[in-house]
């Protein structure tokens, strides 16, 4: 049984921005993400750190607790018992009251300058959702897992219903509440601890169809410490989950009437290497039949 008591320092308000976490036991990532908090600059408007714990049956609502009592941030921490990161942010954002809503993992540490640059960013370029800059805090870790470079900031292309897979990442991404509100939340169904790791590129895709602004951030940096090594059996186990990923979001949006999984895989098919391209079709062909199935019992059972 848990408790559900939030760990939070008194709050001012209004709160600028949420910055949301979520975790499963995986403390010893958390603490050091926590760590890591002193060292980045506090910026002059409000912010909250916002941890969720997604079921963890390790000590991090402990780490949690003793970050809450020494760090000079903000820190709160909720309980979310339904499983799936889709979940777990929605939970987040409902336990967050900052204006922007920003998002990044456990296994995560932000550059210096991530608040300053968050805020200024969304105002010079009046930006609703977006994301930003996936450094490996490792060289040696496989180039896989979330990694996005750019050197400069760029506009998403308005009201298309497609985005391209790894356009916007969950380890540095942002939106503002009111785009949360009016479009809906992530897809239950979706994320880490589902067999669909895509929640945030099917939120970004509604975003963007939806006509609002979106903002690949240059100067919006995070660190990625994931420890997977090059070729390791986890390492692989997570780029093919990522590409199954890919097939349900693709059907996600086929659902919603948009013909996307024939587009882009017969634009793949004409700019890939032939077995390249058969190799990663199976694991997305598997990846949206499950999900048409999962969606298609949910609709079915609440019909």
């Amino acid at each position: 049984m848990h408790d559900h008591t939030q760990l939070v320092k008194p709050r001012e308000a209004p709160v600028k921005v949420s910055l949301i976490v979520c975790t499963k036991n995986r403390s010893e990532f958390l603490r050091r993400f926590l760590a890591s908090l002193d060292l980045t600059e506090q910026p002059s408007y409000t912010a909250e750190i916002v941890i969720v714990d997604n079921g963890s049956e390790d000590d991090t609502k402990a780490v949690c607790t003793q970050a809450a009592h020494q760090s000079r941030w903000n820190i709160h921490y909720t309980y979310c018992a339904k499983p799936g990161l889709g979940n777990a942010r929605n939970h987040g954002v409902e336990h967050s009251r900052g204006e922007i809503l920003a998002f990044t993992d456990d296994d995560c540490l932000l550059d210096n300058h991530y608040f300053l640059a968050l805020v200024a960013g969304i105002e010079k370029y009046r930006a609703d959702f977006g994301g930003g800059q996936i450094h490996h805090h490792n060289p040696d870790h496989d180039p896989r897992m979330a990694s996005l470079r750019f050197t400069h900031s760029r506009k998403l292309p308005k009201d298309f219903h497609y985005l391209p897979s790894g356009t916007v990442q969950g380890a540095n991404m942002f939106f503002a509440r009111h785009v949360f509100n009016a479009i809906g939340g992530f897809n239950p169904l979706m994320g880490s601890g589902t067999p669909f790791p895509c929640e945030d590129i099917e939120f970004a895709a509604r975003a963007n169809q939806a006509g609002y602004n979106g903002t690949m951030l240059a100067d919006l940096i995070v660190h990625h410490d994931h420890r997977r090594s090059l070729g390791s059996d986890e390492a692989d186990c997570t780029a093919l989950g990522y590409k199954r990923g890919k097939g349900a979001y693709l059907a996600s949006l086929l659902l919603r009437g948009y013909p996307a999984p024939f587009n882009v895989w017969l634009a793949d098919f004409e700019n890939k290497e032939r077995e390249v391209f058969l190799a990663g079709l199976v694991a997305q062909l598997r990846g949206a039949a499950d999900y048409l199935e999962t969606a298609l019992t949910v609709r079915d059972d609440q019909q």
